[in-house]
């Protein structure tokens, strides 16, 4: 038996163990494999505590220590969020690995069904739940390189393989416990009574189910991978303009004049290597700072000539006359393009005079004959809308405005968010977007996150999701690898192509089998070498580098396919089924009476 100072230690040593394993199976380490032993030492601990509350709080803080240093990025954006996301974050964790141990507790059931069962159907709630949703660092993603194993996705959602994964951490514990030797090195004596442990038969029944589903899954995969590359077919080809302006919270003052201005003069800059060869250009999330309709304008308009006629404010009417100038230039820009636009931009409302940001959009402007700097034609260019669906929690979006009884909480969260982030209304369904006879849904950088929101646009008659964002907040952090792995996930998940157009970078291009298409591996530098020589001398003469040096363009040959797969017919039935199955495990634990085991380990704890 150990003394209590030994046991302690070796309580520390297996959080910090479980914690390491896990941030090492996931960006920037990727050493995925150890994603399959990874909870094992933190499951082992929580055996020998007969209190459940000292489980919840022992797998918590194990949460709170692996999403503090995995979720380390997020401070570069907002240290509050990051404190806030990994405090739930680790509680879902504790949670899953109390809920887990009731059942194996009351019903002996082995750790290898119930772990996975309810974890997975944890990992799916906290996807989902509206404001505290956060599908990053789920188990799965740390499977991405397995490109066989993860096409599963586009049958069980991008939870299946976490699903073995957990599975595989499950049956290694209820293994260890079979020995009496190894139990006895960690835990106290009688700490996981006889009728708490998984007999031998059951434990090798579940590493042979395990086996099992992972060979079934790997001739699937390699079975669909083979049909949906005979399947894929050309689709759109789409320039995609990265700029690469620096986050608001760098302390970078940047104009919307500067920001539009540059933007501009690049696209018309890097089309002349590839005129012909795109059907439509996009740009990142909101790189255009005003909205492009003619109420709006005509609103700006009426603004600026009553400051003319006062005198008052200059510095405001030239602001204004600059924006209306920019827009005459924006509207021009598919003449020059030859081609369709979709711009990432601000919806603007007018409310009692005022204009009031409601939406993150994106604008699609079509390449049409007039005159391109009327604004009365303004809205015959404007052929769509779409507007964010799930805006980032506490950073876009705080429920309870206005209403009687959560407008505190409102307020309370507002005063939360980021320099240079606006609260938005979310927006209310997927768009289409019918370029040159190709479907293209536009969602808008953290929709990208949710594979219900993609399934829904694939439904709607899409043939190519474009994913437009500015990841620039998190500078050179891992951040920019896991936006990746979700583009790559939600492919396979839809089988249709996924183009991510970033401010910040990486923009990148995904087939339909989740691998990296054709042109879409990294940006095409276009800037000459006396743009980035100006670019110094701006910099140095202002004492700060805005980072121009990493735009360009890419020129993403988007793929497409037929296939209405499993998961995009009928959605997430697989984490439904077992969101129900965790509700029957904990009814059937919660009714169950106390074993005998349960007093032993009572009294045990009394007596220490």
């Amino acid at each position: 038996m150990l003394n209590q100072e030994k046991r302690l230690a070796l309580f520390y040593s297996a959080m910090g163990a479980t914690s390491l394993l896990l941030f090492a199976s996931f960006h920037p380490l990727d050493f995925n494999a150890l994603a399959w032993v990874a909870l094992v030492p933190m499951l082992i601990a929580t055996t020998s505590f007969t209190k459940y509350r000292h489980v919840f709080a022992f797998g918590t803080a194990t949460g709170f220590l692996f999403h503090m240093i995995g979720l380390g990025w997020l401070a570069l954006c907002s240290p509050e969020s990051w404190v806030v996301t990994v405090i739930l974050e680790g509680l879902y964790m504790g949670l899953s690995v109390v809920l887990a141990t009731l059942a194996h507790r009351r019903l002996a059931l082995p750790y290898g069904f119930v772990l996975p069962v309810i974890w997975t159907a944890l990992d799916f709630e906290r996807s989902r739940y509206k404001f505290f949703a956060f599908p990053w660092m789920l188990i799965s993603q740390s499977q991405h390189s397995h490109d066989t194993l993860i096409q599963i996705a586009d049958i069980t959602g991008v939870y299946g393989p976490g699903f073995f994964v957990l599975m595989c951490n499950g049956l290694l514990l209820d293994t260890i416990l079979l020995k009496t030797t190894w139990r006895n090195f960690f835990l106290a004596p009688n700490a996981v009574p006889p009728k708490y442990r998984a007999s031998f038969k059951r434990v090798k029944q579940g590493w042979g189910v395990l086996l099992g589903l992972i060979i079934i899954s790997l001739i699937y995969g390699a079975v669909r991978l083979s049909q949906v590359r005979s399947e894929m077919k050309d689709s759109a080809n789409i320039l995609c303009i990265q700029t690469d302006f620096p986050s608001r919270n760098d302390g970078i003052p940047l104009s919307s004049y500067f920001v539009t201005s540059r933007t501009l003069d690049q696209t018309e800059l890097g089309i002349q290597k590839h005129i012909g060869e795109y059907d439509v250009v996009v740009w990142p999330e909101t790189t255009w700072y005003y909205t492009i309709n003619k109420t709006y304008l005509e609103f700006i308009d009426r603004q600026r000539m009553m400051l003319a006629a006062s005198g008052e404010k200059p510095e405001k009417r030239l602001i204004m006359e600059r924006e209306i100038n920019q827009t005459r230039r924006l509207l021009s820009l598919p003449k020059v393009l030859r081609s369709d636009l979709i711009v990432g931009a601000v919806h603007y409302e007018i409310e009692d005079q005022k204009l009031v940001a409601k939406h993150n959009s994106a604008f699609w402007l079509a390449h049409e004959p007039g005159n391109v700097s009327d604004f009365s034609e303004i809205d015959k260019r404007v052929k769509g809308r779409f507007d964010k669906l799930n805006p980032v929690p506490v950073s876009e979006y705080i429920p309870g405005k206005d209403t009687l009884l959560f407008d505190w909480f409102f307020r309370a969260l507002r005063k939360m968010v980021p320099p240079g982030f606006v609260v938005f209304d979310r927006g209310e369904k997927p768009q289409i977007f019918d370029v040159k006879g190709h479907k293209l849904a536009p969602n808008i950088c953290f929709d990208v996150s949710f594979g219900h929101s993609m399934r829904e646009a694939t439904l709607a008659g899409a043939d190519v999701h474009v994913n437009m964002s500015n990841y620039s907040w998190f500078r050179s952090s891992q951040a920019l690898d896991f936006v990746k792995i979700q583009g790559k996930f939600r492919a396979i998940e839809t089988r249709r192509g996924v183009v991510k157009v970033i401010n910040g970078g990486p923009s990148c291009s995904f087939d339909p089998d989740g691998q990296i298409s054709e042109g879409g591996k990294g940006i095409l530098p276009h800037l000459s070498k006396e743009d980035l020589e100006e670019e110094a001398r701006r910099a140095e003469q202002s004492g700060k580098s805005p980072r121009m040096n990493n735009q360009g363009v890419l020129l993403a040959r988007s793929k497409t396919t037929n296939f209405k797969s499993f998961y995009v017919r009928f959605g997430d039935v697989f984490a439904w089924i077992l969101v129900l199955a965790t509700f029957v495990l904990m009814g059937l634990a919660w009714k169950k009476p106390c074993l005998e085991a349960d007093a032993g380990a009572e009294a045990q704890d009394k007596t220490t």
